[in-house]
């Protein structure tokens, strides 16, 4: 692991301010409602949904690992899909890791910032801007299957979940999820927002200032948790609640 000697600390610092304030500048040339962000921890990592990264899998297995996802996940599920509801299980199945052919986005650069700095204390992270895609219709719903898509659009699942809501999140559904997305660019504006990794601890501490941190992303008890360690390990005091 990379570490800063303590003489670096300061010039860290001003460094991390500077960055911070791309960031924002990053952000300004992005206002409009239409644009949609995805933070990952290494910049070697594409924009390929889990099920594609080992290769090319067919949409015959994919059918399988979801089907015996769904007879074994419902006895554990409070509020499961109707069975026929491959969409919707297709959500529960991501949000819970199941290799899919979903990506997740969500509409909030500072969550995107959130889980690009999360982790990976030796590898910069990313930050993804990208013009928002069609969206999924209900005709699409209805009459296509999530395997059946031939172009990439955005999916949010009517089903309600507790995370994807507090992350403002939606998800994007590839047709081929072995192949990375090429999202369209854009002259003049940069497909991504790089944060080096000394850098990260220093987003980690503006976030949760602007109340970006676990406990408010992951909206569980785990994502207290690890806040309430995140603000232990920095030597901060944790935010009172009434």
């Amino acid at each position: 692991m990379r570490t800063t000697p303590a003489s670096e600390y300061k010039e860290v610092a001003r460094s991390g301010r500077e960055r911070w304030r791309e960031f924002q500048k990053f952000l300004d040339r992005r206002t409009s409602q239409n644009w949609i962000f995805r933070g990952v921890t290494d910049t070697s990592h594409e924009l390929k949904p889990k099920i594609g990264r080992k290769g090319t899998v067919s949409s015959a297995e994919e059918r399988r690992l979801l089907e015996a996802f769904k007879g074994q996940a419902r006895p554990y599920l409070t509020n499961s899909p109707d069975r026929g509801d491959d969409w919707a299980w297709l959500a529960v199945a991501q949000h819970h890791g199941l290799p899919t052919r979903l990506l997740d986005w969500t509409t909030n650069p500072l969550i995107a910032a959130f889980f690009a700095v999360q982790s990976g204390k030796d590898t910069d992270g990313k930050i993804h801007a990208a013009e928002m895609p069609d969206l999924l219709s209900l005709q699409d719903e209805k009459e296509t299957g999530p395997f059946k898509q031939t172009t990439v659009k955005i999916f949010r699942p009517a089903l309600f979940i507790p995370r994807i809501a507090s992350q403002s999140g939606m998800f994007t559904i590839l047709p081929e999820p072995h192949k990375a997305w090429e999202q369209p660019r854009i002259k003049g504006l940069r497909a991504a927002f790089i944060v080096e990794w000394r850098h990260k601890p220093y987003f980690q501490h503006r976030l949760a200032q602007l109340g970006v941190h676990a406990g408010t992303v992951m909206s569980d008890v785990d994502g207290v948790a690890a806040a309430l360690t995140w603000y232990h390990n920095a030597g901060l005091a944790p935010p009172e609640f009434s």
